[in-house]
């Protein structure tokens, strides 16, 4: 398939900037030039809203897609991108980058990707986060990991358009399971019963449970599977940035993951039974373009510039220590 696409495995697209990349201090060869940190709303995206998302499941991937018309997340990236929707979030395993730590080349245990539409020039900007799985239960990851156990359904390109008709319609019952019966509303509720509904069911995909640092690699490249682009934008335009501290889970819940993407709805699928574990193109190297990391000493955070910083909030210095 990645033949097909025109890429190749090992082949490239646009002036050879695809994706993904090794992450390490060799290949770096411009300075950071960002003034403030990753900026980003939550907006009324609720887990418990069929309106605000979709949750599939693909031969290669876990994927969110925010579906709410003027209510879904978005970030503000610095290098002047202003505020972006996020379209669409992904869960690869195992991750899809690999970076440089204590003179070794590894690979995190998976990979969390949140991709935007930067319309106005016409490129994908992806924030992806690398997955440890040797930490403590992640609760915000386990309700994501929860969403996608009830999908019963491969998405594949073959019904690519009954999945996009479900978004349309706001029907998902042919594809997720009836929600457990606490995300169920009640026929009856007063306002205040309504109000610690809708604060259980409001996720925020940028937590900093989920996304622990604003600090990050970047680079030009492609998206990691064929077609390699996003809607009609030119090919290598897609914007990466990888941040440089991983998301911590627990070893069950990659467990949990593992069986979703090996053992779920599409593991009788030919397209995951050829791809084996690995799920995107092999790492390349950077080929001399245009790649950074901006680290803790290159701008401050945003509480710190306002004097004041809600460490139960926002990540605080203390984060960074």
């Amino acid at each position: 398939e990645f033949d097909q696409s025109g890429v190749g495995i090992e082949g490239s697209i646009g002036d050879g900037r695809q994706a993904p990349i090794h992450l390490g201090e060799d290949g770096m060869n411009v300075e950071c030039e960002a003034t403030h940190e990753i900026r980003t709303r939550a907006a009324e995206f609720s887990l418990c809203d069929d309106e605000a998302g979709l949750f599939s499941i693909t031969p290669s991937r876990l994927r969110l897609d925010f579906t709410a018309k003027n209510r879904n997340p978005w970030t503000d990236l610095p290098d002047g991108f202003g505020a972006m929707d996020a379209k669409y979030l992904e869960i690869a395993y195992p991750a899809i980058h690999t970076i440089e730590e204590n003179g070794r080349r590894k690979r995190y245990d998976a990979e969390y990707t949140i991709v935007h539409d930067f319309e106005r020039r016409k490129k994908a900007t992806l924030i992806s986060i690398l997955i440890d799985a040797t930490g403590f239960r992640n609760e915000r990851f386990q309700d994501l990991l929860d969403e996608w156990s009830k999908v019963d359904t491969c998405r594949t390109p073959a019904n690519e358009k009954q999945f996009f008709e479900e978004i349309h319609r706001f029907d998902r019952r042919k594809l997720r399971a009836e929600p457990p019966k606490e995300h169920q509303q009640p026929e009856t509720q007063d306002d205040t019963t309504n109000k610690h509904r809708d604060l259980a069911c409001a996720f925020n995909i940028y937590h900093r449970t989920l996304m622990p640092s604003t600090y990050y690699y970047a680079y030009q490249g492609s998206l990691p599977e064929p077609p390699c682009t996003y809607k009609d934008y030119l090919p290598g335009t897609s914007e990466w940035r990888v941040i440089n501290k991983p998301m911590k889970i627990s070893p069950e819940q990659l467990e949990q993951l593992k069986a979703l993407v090996e053992f779920g709805p599409c593991k009788d699928n030919e397209f995951a039974q050829d791809m084996g574990v690995w799920r995107a193109r092999p790492v390349q190297e950077s080929n001399a373009r245009s790649y950074w990391q901006c680290k803790r000493d290159s701008f401050p955070l945003d509480c710190e510039k306002d004097g004041y910083c809600d460490c139960d909030a926002v990540l605080c210095p203390e984060d960074f220590a």
